[in-house]
């Protein structure tokens, strides 16, 4: 509002209006600085992560956030660097993140989660005319491992090296909807889509070609879980897609909100409440947010810790 339009009865009043509302502002979020935006790493504008923080946006009330299209590995960078604020990625990203290990150059053991909030199915699809029926049968062909940034590329990596087939493989690094495109015209053999179920991408694929998913052997799936416990074991039931209407024996990740351990805890806070709060309205945003129940947002990720702000919430609920 424009100061200029208002005419104060007199410099009294003024100041005691003035101190009236920083009051009432500092109760809303008592850690929270005047003005204060926040920034928020998602993922492609195309992809789930965007819309979903975008609806969180308009819910938020005391503070603001600003969204960055930066990707899961560059998310979890720039997090543990104190260069943004809140982010998003896949669970076992911040395993790696906070032991050091590759794609991550040094350990990070200042990242902390807010919450999970939607899974990722290990969905591996080729056409339903070809001879390729489990993850292995992938050696020597040309697969779309997503784009390089991405926790979704980083999921496929450790597949095809536990399956021991990463230097077998032709690998691209498209965008999911670029890749689909590549895959019905005949330029690729596979996609690699650690996403939730369903995948806008992979429904336009098989609306142009008839396509299959490949099983995980059980070996596959003890082996990735011994090095990466954040992994789950997971059955993808028939009937998702178009064709498909047998189970589908896979593996599912947690996509999970996290933030810097030095992160304000009413903040954060507020932010998970916020959430968890309207759940139903941001179901409407996209369909995977209700695969997840609150319990199963808020319960413990092996080997990962919660911001103290999360926790206060989840314990005034009996989350935890």
């Amino acid at each position: 509002m424009n100061k200029r339009t208002i005419c104060w009865p007199s410099i009294r009043t003024s100041v005691s209006l003035v101190l009236i509302a920083l009051v009432l502002f500092t109760v809303s979020v008592p850690g929270l600085a005047q003005g204060k935006i926040y920034s928020f790493g998602t993922g492609s504008t195309a992809a789930s992560w965007y819309p979903i923080t975008a609806s969180i946006r308009t819910l938020l009330t005391d503070f603001d956030i600003q969204l960055q299209t930066t990707g899961g590995i560059t998310n979890v960078v720039l997090v543990s660097e104190g260069r943004q604020d809140f982010a998003y990625v896949q669970d076992f990203s911040l395993q790696d993140a906070k032991n050091g290990t590759a794609p991550f150059e040094k350990p990070a053991d200042n990242l902390r989660l807010l919450y999970s909030f939607m899974k990722g199915y290990s969905q591996y699809v080729v056409p339903a005319s070809s001879d390729m029926y489990y993850v292995e049968d992938l050696a020597g062909k040309k697969v779309n491992m997503v784009t390089r940034q991405f926790s979704t590329c980083q999921a496929n990596e450790i597949v095809l090296k536990a399956a021991g087939i990463y230097d077998d493989v032709h690998k691209v690094y498209l965008d999911y909807g670029d890749g689909a495109e590549e895959f019905v015209d005949g330029q690729l053999d596979a996609l690699l889509y650690p996403v939730i179920a369903p995948n806008a991408s992979i429904e336009n694929a098989g609306r142009s070609v008839p396509i299959r998913l490949l099983q995980f052997r059980d070996e596959l799936i003890a082996k990735i879980r011994e090095e990466y416990p954040p992994f789950i074991e997971a059955t993808l039931e028939g009937g998702i897609y178009s064709g498909i209407d047998e189970p589908i024996q896979t593996l599912v990740s947690r996509h999970v909100a996290f933030t810097n351990a030095e992160m304000d805890e009413d903040v954060v806070y507020h932010l998970v409440k916020t959430v968890f709060e309207n759940k139903e309205r941001l179901e409407q945003t996209h369909v995977a947010l209700k695969q997840m129940t609150l319990e199963e947002m808020a319960a413990p990720i092996e080997g990962l810790e919660f911001h103290p702000g999360a926790l206060r919430y989840f314990r005034e609920k009996g989350l935890r």
